[in-house]
């Protein structure tokens, strides 16, 4: 078989993909205990952690401890289950933190969130200089928001908390949510601060986020960005506006919410009249009437649910309404034959 060229050329080729293939076998077996091993170490040195003998953690690990995955993983678990204090001590005792700062300066991505990662349990203040200028070098989303939950738990961070999230873009309202967390984390006179600040940079989502958050907190002089807000010319905003004014108490939030009940845009007419459901008073079912026969059934349905909320009288039910002719933005109604009403509800609520 040999003195022929083509059986040659296949018994090689045969030879090097079982070569290849026992190198695959050879490196999973390899990382298999490896990670085994590092398991069990990290158990152990929990174990040790949790019964405070430090002594003899320190005889175990002796100056390889900055290496140690097990003693890292050790202690973000320690961190997060109620030892942080003790997790704290030895982390900043064995150098950790010097470690996990120079990852973030890596140009390895993820060695870099991985390093964000470990500094939300564990970060001090210079770690916290450390992760504001690693900010302005990093667009990942991801490590950004990160290092503002990490820097609005700071005093004097404010500042820092805008520039990370400055370019940070959300879709939709259920992106909101870890934003809502860094805003209430920040102390009251940095809140102030950033409200104050030029936002030009932010995504409106998170811009309306933070005025909310702001008059659920009391901070001073919100109403006037709230009326900014109310006038600008993109819709999302103006819906970003109905939805903050109804936190709003007193004549401010219900003043912006009646304006924008006259809005072009039924997605502003809607939110604002769900607002004065919530802030409103009597002088607001006039207003919340005619609604009541506005062209779009979330309309209509809101301003009812908000007249029932006041406790006006309904003068008659929500009936549905011809949907025909032109709509606001030019399209008609009738443009699609035999479109199914209940899909056309489906797709206002999630527009809504």
């Amino acid at each position: 078989l040999w003195g022929h060229s083509g059986y040659r050329v296949l018994l090689i080729l045969i030879s090097v993909e079982v070569g290849v293939i026992g190198a695959m076998l050879g490196t999973l077996s390899w990382q298999t205990m490896r990670r085994e091993r590092d398991e069990k170490r990290r158990r152990q040195l929990v174990r040790l952690l949790e019964e405070g003998d430090e002594e003899e953690l320190r005889k175990r690990l002796g100056g390889e401890a900055t290496r140690s995955r097990a003693l890292r993983k050790a202690l973000v678990e320690l961190g997060q289950s109620g030892h942080r204090e003790m997790a704290q001590r030895v982390w900043d005792e064995f150098g950790f933190g010097e470690q996990t700062r120079d990852a973030l300066r890596s140009e390895s991505a993820r060695r870099r969130m991985e390093a964000i990662r470990r500094l939300y349990l564990f970060a001090n203040e210079e770690d916290c200089q450390a992760i504001a200028e690693a900010v302005g070098d990093d667009e990942d989303h991801r490590f950004r928001i990160l290092a503002a939950h990490i820097l609005a738990r700071h005093e004097g961070r404010g500042a820092d908390v805008g520039r990370a999230l400055e370019g940070v873009f959300i879709e939709r309202r259920i992106m909101e949510q870890p934003f809502y967390s860094i805003f209430r984390e920040l102390p009251e006179a940095e809140l102030q601060k950033l409200v104050a600040e030029d936002q030009s940079g932010w995504c409106d989502r998170v811009r309306a986020v933070l005025l909310e958050v702001a008059v659920q907190r009391g901070i001073e002089g919100v109403g006037e960005r709230v009326k900014e807000l109310a006038s600008e010319e993109e819709m999302e905003r103006r819906i970003g506006a109905a939805r903050i004014a109804a936190s709003l108490d007193g004549e401010s939030g219900r003043e912006i919410l009646r304006t924008l009940l006259a809005d072009a845009c039924w997605q502003v007419r809607a939110r604002a009249a769900q607002g004065l459901g919530i802030i409103g008073n009597r002088d607001d079912v006039e207003k919340l009437k005619k609604a009541c026969s506005d062209e779009e059934f979330w309309v209509r349905e809101n301003a009812h649910w908000a007249m029932a909320e006041l406790g006006a009288e309904l003068d008659d039910f929500l009936e549905p309404m011809e949907e025909s002719g032109e709509r606001e933005d030019g399209q008609s109604r009738e443009a699609v034959p035999g479109r199914d009403a209940s899909m056309q509800m489906v797709e206002d609520v999630a527009t809504r």
